[in-house]
């Protein structure tokens, strides 16, 4: 494929290269790519927990606002 007049790798010449590097050079990319991915995955692991903990406390905060809605209609609840 050619961009701009260079020629661009397909996706399939780029995965490709992986078998044509030297043993060391197909360690050290081995590392660098499983690093890299342990990386993505843990900043996953943590937005998620993240959006968990979001979830909860708008849940919360919603239920209070809910149940001091409800107490001032009954008159339950008193501001000084």
């Amino acid at each position: 494929m050619v961009l701009g007049g260079v020629d661009a790798l397909t996706a399939n010449e780029i995965l490709g290269l992986e078998k044509k590097l030297t043993q060391r050079l197909s360690r050290e990319y081995n590392s660098r790519r499983k690093t890299l991915t342990t990386s993505v995955l843990k900043e996953q692991k943590w937005t998620q927990v993240a959006n968990d903990q979001s979830a909860w406390a708008f849940e919360r905060a919603r239920a209070a606002a809910l149940f001091l809605e409800a107490a001032m209609d009954t008159g339950s609840c008193y501001f000084g």
